[in-house]
């Protein structure tokens, strides 16, 4: 019994492992096995089957990694735009004491400050230092000359932006012209020219108009003045068309401009262009006085002697004196030396010392009165070299003659 037992159990034991096999296990090549003692169904083994290489889960290809999108490199501020409400023109002088800059504030660009200097350098640039915020500035300090405002932002992220430049020119000194001065206030331009002088106070564009007793203008001079200094001219008596201007009243207009907004004026009148001439004739020992080509006073003369000729030539009249003391420039003991000689009428003509003058002590005139011996200035010699007429002709010469008009000497 126990041995029908343990081939029962052994019968079941290969049953259920020919049951698992044929579950799991390919039908070919199989062997069959008896189990001893027993007649049974032969079981088929299964062939040993090669493990089965464990399949590996593919890795997972990670997503590829986004590409950050390239950071903008922060650009610095652009230069700015200068202005100057009190000087808004570069090219302009001005003598304001203040001036003002202001400047545009960049729309793009994030600013932190400004910087700028003030130079008389045309390519300056200012500094990396901020000096302000705002975008105006007003300097009351800038002496005169051309000055330059260079001007430049920061942004904010610290970059510093190309200058911009403003120049502005400064002149604050005031010009002046002093009234002008002049060799005779009368002349005669057949014989003289006048000369005109005065002084300006700086560097100055000079315009000197000769106008008529009506004021229109009749010459015009343009002088370039290159510093403060005296000014000198001279005028022909000819108009700007080459004419002798007629004989009348005459003055003079300067104008003067140093380019830098500043002018200034000067003016004098009372002048005058004249046809009169007093002819003197030594041989004929005479004297004729015109009015242009019309003779108007006539008289003997006495001249100088041969020891102390008259000079002869064409001279102005340079001044008039009544009454009138001759004093001798000879020291007494010299046989030129006189006693001082009182006249009523004297009219200088060189500044020698030659004058026409009436001679109290005299009563000869004319041909031969100068010729005779003896010492110069008594009554039958020679003068010392002056021109001495009678009385009534130096009075009528000495209120028809105006300084200026010209004496004319001829042998």
């Amino acid at each position: 019994m126990r041995r029908i037992l343990i081939v029962a159990v052994l019968t079941l034991l290969v049953g259920t492992g020919a049951w698992y096999y044929s579950l799991h296990s390919p039908r070919s090549g199989s062997v069959a096995i008896a189990a001893h003692g027993a007649t049974s169904t032969p079981v088929v083994l299964p062939t040993a089957v090669p493990s089965a290489t464990p399949t590996v889960a593919p890795t997972a290809t990670p997503a590829p990694t986004a590409t950050p999108a390239p950071t903008a490199t922060p650009e610095p501020p652009p230069a700015p735009e200068v202005k100057s409400p009190t000087n808004p023109d570069s090219g302009t002088w001005y003598a304001g004491k203040d001036v003002t800059f202001a400047w545009t504030e960049p729309s793009d660009t994030a600013v932190a400050g400004y910087s700028y200097v003030v130079d008389q350098t045309a390519t300056g640039s200012a500094p990396e230092t901020v000096r302000t915020t705002a975008t105006t500035v007003t300097l009351s300090d800038l002496p005169d000359g051309a000055w330059y405002l260079h001007v430049r932002a920061i942004g904010a992220d610290g970059q510093w932006g190309p200058s911009a430049t403003f120049p502005v020119k400064l002149d604050r000194v005031p010009l002046s012209v002093t009234t002008p001065k002049f060799s005779a206030f009368t002349f005669n331009p057949a014989f003289f020219e006048q000369d005109v002088w005065f002084n300006v106070s700086k560097p100055a564009q000079i315009t000197v108009e000769v106008q008529d007793a009506k004021g229109a203008t009749v010459r015009t001079f343009h002088i370039q003045q290159p510093k403060a200094d005296e000014v000198d001219l001279t005028w022909d008596g000819k108009t700007d068309k080459g004419a002798v201007a007629p004989a009348g009243e005459y003055g003079y207009l300067v104008k003067a401009d140093d380019g830098h907004g500043h002018q200034a004026t000067a003016q004098v009148s009372g002048l005058a262009v004249t046809n009169d001439r007093i002819v003197v004739s030594l041989s004929k020992q005479s004297l004729t006085a015109y009015d242009g080509n019309t003779p108007v006073v006539t008289s003997l003369v006495t001249t100088g002697n041969q020891l102390l000729p008259t000079p002869v030539g064409v001279f102005p009249v340079l001044g008039k004196y009544s009454p009138f003391t001759f004093h001798s420039p000879w020291p007494k003991g010299s046989p030129f030396w006189y006693a001082d000689s009182p006249v009523t009428y004297a009219l200088l003509f060189d500044n020698r010392g030659y004058y026409i003058h009436d001679a109290p002590w005299r009563t000869d005139y004319g041909p031969g009165s100068n010729a005779k011996p003896g010492t110069p200035g008594q009554d039958l010699t020679g003068s010392h070299g002056c021109i001495n007429v009678p009385l009534p002709i130096a009075k009528q010469l000495f209120e028809w003659a105006p300084t200026g008009t010209a004496v004319q000497v001829v042998p």
